[in-house]
């Protein structure tokens, strides 16, 4: 075993003490067993196998005494000359190494600086380890803050461009609607410009004045979809001056001997309901090729018809008069039955009538000039107009004024006086009890519902207060908004079907109109300027889209209604001088109906495009047809190109046709007489005179002398013997040349103009009769 020292033979000693245990360890460097004495401490020893010098520094440990057995004593030692005791009497030597011992060192020194190097690189490695660990986690910070410093920048100029963007399409789209507004202006300047031309052309050239104002209005329309004013009104006025035109707008409906009190739309559009003072009332179908054509005549009543209107089905025509009646007219297959179903009433004149929307309530109230009190009547027709059951208002005393119902068919609206009484239709005994509610406005002239339901409108005859709104939704029933602003009686209001505006009629001639989504006691009207006679109806489109007002000079004024409110100036329709006294819009909103003293009933066309398009190409047919006309020989050349020897009498009439048909309006008086005396006349020959010389004493040829012919007799400028049976309206000046108006629809003899054939556009535009003195 390596490194042992021997101290002793056997591990004791001589003289018999105690023995010493020996220490075992490893090496360090080679793991080899090295022996050594632990009482020795700190002891330096050598390992054996690779040389390495350790030094062991074991704790004190406490000895253990063995207690050894005494071994009998040895044999007696060699002599003092023996060897072995001298050299061991000797003092101790140095301990040579093993002759194997310096390559062991040697080797055990390649493995320790093996070791140290191994040792050196992996300490180096973990060094560099640590310091790319350390340098990586360094740079990713470094690089962490430059990416974000880049993001950051990075943001900002994304931002900046972002901001610089928007700034630059900000500009675009005000310059863009800039130059939208700049090209807007220009088409409406434009407009304007065109509809002053077509106005100074209407007296002189309508047609004319109709392609110009097509221009103006189609300026505007096709790249803004609305329409100025001015070139609205040039193309009415210019339409009114040209009498073939009433096919395509104002279309006139004849049939009636007495001014028109009421007229009526159906929800289907479909049929038109007037009712007149001569006691009948008529229905013209809409969807006919012309309205004119397909009037019916409705003749039961023995009075004048005093109200029109249609279930909300549009199934029923109902008609009530001052002959007490009520009549119910089926309209089925397209045609209303012969004989109306007559409801049951209580023998009192009927002034007005109204009917809830689901059909099952009919109201009607009786107002005879100069009775202390009016009648109201109201009809169950929840089982059918044949099983209508009557029951009579109670609950007011007073003259009625006016009526109405509530969109949602629970109120019935009257106006007593200057009070309103409502009575409820749900309840079990509708028309025993009624809710007052004192206006105190004066009479109430008259009541309507808002489509929403909220409010009850009522106006009166004092000068202001007028307008006053009721809130139906509220559990106190005295609360009312006072509106004021007006001057004077209350003649007309609407209410548009979306609740949104409240349109008011005073004696002032004017609208007065308010916003009902944010009106407020104190809430100032938007006032509208109508013409200079008394207004007497107001009615707004199903769409909202129009409103209109009637006077009583014939008038009919057009508001547009946009988006942003009404416009406030008016297109002014007229096409007599008779007062207006009822007006209607088609569901579509593409007529209005208007109807008045003049006996007539007029439909105007509200589809401007569809009007612009069918007037320029009516107005082009008519100028190129004046123009074909003018290039033809007038009536005398084309008489003076005939020679009357050429024909007999069998045949001169159908030369002279021949020769006149095309200037057939224009004929002129005078040319008969002129003609049968042309015809009539013998030719005289020509005389000779004989030769004759001159002053050379040369024959000079014989000159023929024509004879001296009657002097034609002078052609009048005036008009032929005809007229045509049209409204009075303010004479033009005569057209010079060719005449193209004088395509009329009708013309009749001159006579009594009772006897006249009405115009109308039942008769086609070519028919033509002329009359001859």
């Amino acid at each position: 075993m390596a490194g042992r020292k021997d101290i002793g033979q056997a591990g004791g000693s001589r003289d018999g003490a105690t023995l010493s245990l020996q220490v075992v360890r490893p090496c360090p460097l080679c793991n080899e067993l090295m022996e050594f004495d632990p009482q020795s401490s700190p002891q330096v020893v050598v390992c054996d196998a690779c040389g390495l010098a350790c030094t062991i520094d074991l704790p004190p440990q406490r000895p253990e005494v063995l207690e050894l057995e005494v071994l009998p004593e040895a044999p007696p030692v060699a002599e003092d000359g023996d060897d072995v005791v001298q050299w061991l009497q000797r003092s101790p030597g140095p301990i040579l190494p093993n002759p194997d011992f310096a390559a062991k060192q040697a080797t055990a020194r390649r493995r320790q600086l093996a070791l140290a190097g191994g040792v050196a690189g992996s300490a180096a490695l973990a060094i560099a380890l640590l310091s790319g660990y350390f340098g990586y986690h360094q740079a990713s910070d470094e690089l962490a803050i430059q990416q974000q410093s880049a993001e950051s920048r990075e943001q900002e100029t994304t931002q900046r461009l972002s901001e610089i963007q928007h700034r630059l399409e900000r500009e675009r789209q005000t310059s863009d609607h800039q130059r939208a507004s700049a090209e807007r202006d220009v088409r409406t300047v434009t407009a304007k410009y065109l509809a002053a031309q077509s106005q100074e052309l209407a007296t002189v050239e309508p047609w004319r004045s109709v392609t110009v104002s097509a221009d103006a209005i189609r300026s505007t329309l096709d790249a803004d979809g609305i329409v100025v004013p001015e070139a609205h009104q040039s193309l009415r006025d210019a339409l009114l001056r040209c009498s073939a035109s009433h096919d395509i707008d104002a279309i006139e409906l004849r049939g009636h001997a007495g001014p028109i009190t009421t007229l009526a739309v159906s929800p289907d559009g479909r049929w038109l309901a007037t009712g007149s003072l001569d006691r009948t009332a008529r229905l013209w179908d809409m969807r006919a090729d012309h309205p004119q054509r397909s009037s019916i005549a409705l003749n039961v009543h023995q009075k004048p018809v005093t109200s029109v209107l249609f279930s909300g089905d549009g199934h029923s025509l109902i008609t009530g008069s001052r002959d007490a009646t009520a009549c119910i007219w089926q309209l089925g297959n397209g045609q209303p039955a012969e004989i109306p179903i007559i409801l049951p009433g209580k023998g009192q004149p009927i002034s007005q009538m109204a009917m809830s929307a689901n059909g099952h309530w009919l109201a009607a109230v009786s107002t005879e000039g100069g009775a202390e009190s009016g009648l109201g009547q109201l009809w169950s027709l929840a089982a059918g107009p044949a099983s209508a059951v009557s029951m009579q208002l109670t609950g007011h005393a007073g003259q009625i004024q006016a009526m109405a119902i509530s969109p949602g068919n629970r109120w019935l609206a009257l106006g007593v006086d200057d009070a309103v009484k409502l009575w409820d239709l749900t309840a079990r005994d509708p028309a025993a009890a009624s809710v007052e509610r004192q206006c105190r406005h004066g009479h109430v002239t008259a009541t309507l519902f808002t489509g929403d339901g909220k409010w009850l409108v009522t106006c009166g005859d004092v000068r202001d207060p007028a307008v006053r709104l009721w809130n139906l939704t509220s559990n106190d029933p005295s609360d009312s908004l006072l509106l004021r602003g007006l001057d004077g009686p209350v003649h007309a209001a609407t209410v548009s079907a979306d609740s949104q505006y409240l349109v008011a009629a005073g004696n002032n001639r004017q609208l007065r109109v308010w916003k009902l989504k944010s009106i407020q006691a104190d809430s100032a009207p938007l006032i509208l300027t109508a013409g200079d006679a008394q207004l007497t109806t107001v009615e707004m489109s199903a769409a909202g889209d129009w409103l209109a007002a009637s006077d009583a000079a014939g008038k009919i004024f057009l508001w547009r209604v946009t988006p942003t409110g009404v416009e406030p100036q008016p297109v002014v329709l007229s096409a007599s001088d008779k007062a207006i006294n009822a007006l209607a819009f088609t569901a579509d909103g593409r007529w209005l109906a208007a109807a008045g003293d003049d006996w007539t009933a007029r439909l105007w066309n509200l589809n401007i495009g569809a009007l612009t398009a069918e007037a320029d190409k009516l107005a082009r047919v008519q100028i190129d047809a004046a123009a074909l006309a003018a290039r033809q020989p007038t009536l005398q050349e084309s008489l003076l190109a005939l020679d009357p020897s050429d024909f007999t009498d069998a045949t001169l009439p159908g030369a002279l046709w021949s020769a006149i048909r095309t200037q057939a309006p224009r004929v002129q008086a005078g040319w008969k007489p002129w003609l049968i005396e042309r015809l009539t006349l013998p030719e005289e020959p020509k005389i000779a005179t004989g030769p004759r010389t001159n002053e050379v004493g040369a024959v000079t040829p014989p000159v023929l002398e024509e004879p001296e012919m009657p002097a034609a007799p002078e052609v009048t400028v005036e008009k032929p013997s005809l007229m045509v049976a049209m409204p009075e309206v303010e004479p033009t000046p005569a057209r010079p040349a060719v005449n193209h108006e004088w395509p009329v629809r009708s013309i009749v003899k001159r006579g009594n103009p009772a006897d006249a054939e009405p115009r109308t556009a039942a008769k086609p535009a070519s028919t033509l009769e002329i009359h001859t003195r």
